[in-house]
């Protein structure tokens, strides 16, 4: 089976030819991977090219600067393989990351097969993982998505997806951050089975480039939460039976958010602040429902004792 293989790039040279070719060595051969130049002004464009002229299955397109939602789109429409797969082009994957979910995939008849992450800080590499090997449906799932579990999360490039369950789904262009979340939740309604494979095989490089980080992003932030508002709205339209759980992403989303803010000076004083807590104190109730007691307690101190919160952090 074929994968393809959709590379979002704008101005990435410093990280790009590390990433292309740690795609280009792949273990498995039927991949055609589709670089999607996003209008960079740098010499991206120049590396890509010169990565398509060494390996035929490499495919350079050139577009108007849009954003990652936009360049994504411009993949999917390209690509004719079986299965799909993301790869962010500050990243690095395993040599045998594509063999080991397609594999998983045609075994068990998976739509979406997923692996752990090494998230790459500096020297410090976090490895993120956390599966019982179970397989789920897709209403657990969902479930998982919307409680925000590793075993499920909102990344696209630790998966490939079988391909017909993207049909009619699109990223929303409106969305520089949290794009993710919304483009699995419409998947996962349509699934079958999904995994989580314990391998940890995506590099994910937080860099200083990268819209999300550990400190406060307002832009960044608030394109997540209109993500789960869309999610939010989604349900409450079409699918009853995920409101509540909806609210609790919502409102845990706005917990995230509390707590990078909170680590700023004066962080009181700032709108975006009580915005944030707001949306907390509306879902607290599915907080409570649907979280364990650690994270609501956790979720409690954030919200109505915030000091408490930062002086425990210092410590």
């Amino acid at each position: 089976m074929k994968i393809s293989i959709i590379v979002p790039i704008y101005n990435k040279e410093s990280y790009l030819d590390k990433s292309l070719t740690s795609i280009s060595e792949q273990s498995y051969k039927d991949i055609e991977v589709l670089l999607i130049d996003d209008g960079s002004t740098d010499s991206s464009g120049k590396i890509c090219k010169s990565f398509c002229e060494k390996d035929s299955r490499f495919k350079y397109i050139y577009k108007q600067n849009g954003g990652v939602s936009s360049a994504r789109n411009a993949g999917l429409i390209e690509a004719t393989g079986d299965f799909i797969g993301f790869v962010d082009p500050d990243d690095f994957i395993n040599k045998e990351m594509y063999h080991t979910l397609i594999n998983q995939a045609d075994i068990d008849e998976l739509d979406i097969v997923a692996c752990g992450i090494n998230i790459i800080d500096g020297d410090n590499v976090t490895k993120i993982v956390n599966s019982d090997n179970e397989y789920y449906n897709s209403c657990k799932a969902l479930e998982n998505l919307l409680r925000w579990s590793y075993d499920v999360s909102p990344y696209l490039w630790n998966k490939i997806f079988r391909k017909n369950v993207l049909d009619g789904i699109k990223f929303d262009e409106a969305l520089s951050v949290g794009e993710d979340r919304l483009f699995i939740f419409e998947t996962l309604l349509k699934i079958r089975r999904y995994k989580l494979i314990n391998k940890c095989l995506y590099s994910y490089v937080r860099n200083a480039d990268s819209l999300v980080g550990l400190s406060y992003n307002g832009k960044a932030a608030k394109s997540s939460i209109n993500s789960d508002y869309k999610i939010l709205s989604l349900c409450k339209e079409k699918y009853q039976s995920y409101v509540e759980m909806a609210q609790c992403s919502l409102g845990l989303n706005a917990y995230f958010q509390l707590c990078r803010i909170i680590k700023s000076s004066k962080y009181e004083k700032k709108e975006e602040y009580k915005y944030y807590k707001n949306i907390c104190r509306q879902n607290k109730k599915n907080i409570r429902k649907y979280m364990d007691f650690c994270t609501y307690s956790k979720f409690l101190i954030v919200v109505y004792m915030p000091l408490v919160y930062k002086i425990l952090k210092k410590i």
